[in-house]
């Protein structure tokens, strides 16, 4: 219930008014699973069909081919996500309209636009782009992202595009992606880039955030990644012992196409590991500098519950990965969106436990955070991506109230 009130952009309340008709109509039925209910549709009613083709809705697995198609030409276009590069990607102005389309429900894709823009801006045809955001209604969309490539980019003449594309009748501000859950959009008030606020956008996505998509480099697929840590065992002559973080241990144990492919690892034992990771990202011309660093404010014991991430064929280069739960607190240190969607891919395939969650949290030092109150909301905008709003308002209760501060 919870996402289908997200993805509509709709209150809780109106979602669970026009499911409960649905349901007593039969097209969908409702299970209870844990403390979440669970719509799916009753495929074998008479209406279903005719119902699709009129919505042209299309059907979930096309759905998720069409958003990867997106993500792999964002990438051939230099976006830094895990997706990996297409072969035969969509061209330029198509891949920037149904980028921009996709970040209405993808921070991933949001991040990754301004980098693409600036990195093919000579070969963008602006005409055809803005008639195309206008056929498609993403006028407001296109205005931000040229104004915030020009901020992050620092290509102010971008500005001169957003042009004509303002739209002096809208007031309410809405969120990019849509419709955060309440948390987000508490931690969002605090963080939204000057250019989402000028074109009436609230974002959980700081626009330092924006700024380090930069750095990331060019995309490494989980096949180069594994490559490349096989490039760098073998210019080892010792054990060396490292733990995957961030996107790296996720690239090791879900298929997500939404992290990023910069290798981030913390040195557990052994020498010679950064030059043997210099050495080996020449083979990958345009990756960025490996992130060699210990993560931040992890739950107490993590480091006795790692795990090995399966046979990766390396001689001396011991690679590990953090428990699930731990690794989706690891992500709360910034909880930005992005964080969190990753974390929901992680849940989908490897099912995070509430209650686990719940005794992590407490584990993490809340002296050595820089603000308590932001890691509270994070901690609690998880819990309502993956439990629902229920479970979120009733952890809030259990958790300690924090002093009032900068989120």
């Amino acid at each position: 219930m919870s996402e289908l009130a997200r993805r509509a952009g709709l209150t809780p309340r109106a979602v669970a008014v026009e499911v409960a008709r649905l349901d007593s109509a039969g097209l969908v039925r409702v299970e209870a699973v844990g403390s979440a209910h669970v719509v799916r549709p009753c495929t074998d009613h008479p209406a279903i069909s005719p119902l699709r083709a009129l919505l042209g809705a299309p059907t979930s697995r096309e759905s998720a081919g069409a958003d990867g198609l997106v993500r792999l030409s964002l990438a051939s276009y230099g976006a830094p996500l895990l997706a990996g590069a297409a072969d035969s990607p969509l061209p330029l102005v198509e891949t920037l309209l149904r980028g921009l389309a996709l970040a209405r429900s993808d921070a991933a894709a949001l991040v990754a636009l301004p980098v693409v823009l600036a990195r093919q801006a000579r070969d963008v045809d602006f005409r055809e782009l803005k008639e195309g955001a206008r056929r498609q209604k993403l006028k407001a969309e296109l205005g931000l992202l040229f104004d915030l490539t020009a901020d992050v980019g620092g290509m102010p003449e971008l500005r001169a595009h957003a042009s004509g594309l303002a739209d002096g009748r809208r007031r309410l501000r809405r969120s990019l992606p849509a419709s955060l859950g309440t948390r987000e959009w508490e931690l969002a008030e605090g963080r939204s880039p000057p250019a989402a606020l000028r074109w009436n956008f609230r974002m959980n996505t700081t626009e330092e955030a924006f700024r380090s998509a930069f750095e990331d480099g060019r995309a490494l697929s989980r096949r180069e990644l594994v490559e490349l840590l096989r490039a760098a065992d073998g210019e080892l002559r010792e054990i060396a012992e490292v733990t995957a973080t961030g996107s790296t241990a996720l690239a090791l144990l879900v298929p997500t196409p939404r992290a990023t492919g910069r290798l981030e690892l913390a040195a557990l034992a052994g020498s010679g590991l950064r030059e043997a990771l210099d050495i080996a990202r020449r083979r990958f011309p345009g990756t960025a500098e490996p992130r060699v660093a210990a993560p931040s404010h992890p739950p107490g014991d993590w480091r006795v519950r790692l795990s090995t991430p399966g046979p990766l064929d390396l001689r001396h280069l011991r690679v590990f990965v953090p428990e699930r739960h731990d690794l989706a607190l690891m992500g709360l240190a910034s909880g930005l969106t992005r964080d969190l969607e990753v974390a929901e891919d992680l849940h989908r395939t490897h099912p995070l436990r509430l209650g686990v969650l719940i005794a992590r949290y407490f584990e993490v030092d809340e002296t050595l955070l820089p603000s308590p109150r932001s890691f509270r909301l994070a901690f609690l905008a998880l819990v309502e991506r993956l439990f629902g709003p229920d479970a979120a308002d009733r952890t809030a209760r259990g958790l300690p109230a924090q002093a009032e501060g900068t989120a």
